[in-house]
């Protein structure tokens, strides 16, 4: 995944038609982004320090979008090139209902315990984002103890880097939220530290969002803690939280003791910061 030597004729990775092939095929309408700062990790915010100070969840419609024109899109005569966006109620009454749910077992935002969810879009400019909009008001309106609110993709990329702490749920589009999530992973320590679920109503994927890494492949100085974390996300889907609980704990001891990568400003190798939190979970 995420080789930029192995492209197709459209000049689109190859590695894509899996991945979005497995979303589209089990209707893995709903892909989950956590965005926390774990402990012992120092957020490039300069007014944001201690862990869980940013704590949010990005819920990204999976199935629709303009992703959605990746098996579909067309380039005519070599002069033009067409993707469409597709946005349905039944998608997106979906995926709001799912934030909204999400919000509601959270903790709230951080910095003031308010639960509420954020619809990001451009319905400014584009009708499908508007129709977007209202779906979710509709939504909205069956959780009346969350609150709700609107911010443009544009102004929401501001609102993340100087107001994350107030952040609880948003829930967008499919490549608004692949954008967003890259940049809220980017605020809590880099790719390393983004975890993520794919679901439908029956089925879960999970991975972290960052791809092979392939530019330091065979270099040991990958940081492991999204796939860990994955697995932590996994297990409590799968009601077993007790696990999920002792893996993640076990990570959080190994980067509370000062075990880090050097993407993290460490110097322990992939394997040995593997084996630190294996030994905390063997603990338990």
């Amino acid at each position: 995944m995420g080789d930029p030597k192995l492209v197709g004729e459209s000049g689109t990775e190859k590695a894509l038609d899996i991945i979005l092939g497995l979303r589209f095929s089990f209707d893995l309408f709903a892909n989950i982004r956590p965005i926390r700062l774990m402990p012992g990790i120092t957020s490039i915010l300069r007014d944001t320090k201690g862990e869980n100070s940013i704590d949010y969840t990005i819920v990204r419609e999976n199935s629709e979008g303009l992703y959605s024109s990746h098996f579909g899109g067309m380039v005519l005569r070599n002069s033009v090139a067409i993707d469409n966006q597709i946005i349905t109620r039944e998608g997106t009454e979906r995926i709001s209902r799912m934030a909204f749910e999400i919000a509601k077992k959270s903790k709230g935002a951080p910095s003031n315990g308010k639960r509420s969810v954020i619809c990001v879009d451009k319905s400014n400019v584009l009708k499908s984002f508007a129709f977007f909009s209202k779906v979710f008001d509709e939504i909205a309106s069956e959780f009346p103890e969350i609150g709700s609110e609107h911010i443009y993709g544009d102004a929401m990329t501001q609102y993340m880097l100087y107001h994350p702490g107030d952040l609880n749920v948003m829930v967008t589009e499919n490549m608004f939220g692949d954008i967003l999530s890259d940049l809220g992973a980017a605020t809590v320590g880099g790719l390393g530290f983004a975890y993520s679920a794919n679901l439908s109503n029956k089925i879960g994927m999970f991975e972290p969002v960052h791809g092979s890494a392939v530019d330091i492949a065979g270099r040991g100085i990958a940081n492991p803690t999204a796939m860990i974390m994955s697995l932590s996300s996994m297990l409590e889907w799968l009601k077993f939280d007790k696990e999920a609980r002792k893996v993640e704990n076990a990570l959080f001891n190994a980067l509370k003791s000062g075990v880090k990568t050097p993407e993290m400003g460490g110097d322990y190798n992939t394997s040995q910061f593997t084996k630190k939190i294996v030994d905390n979970l063997m603990k338990y």
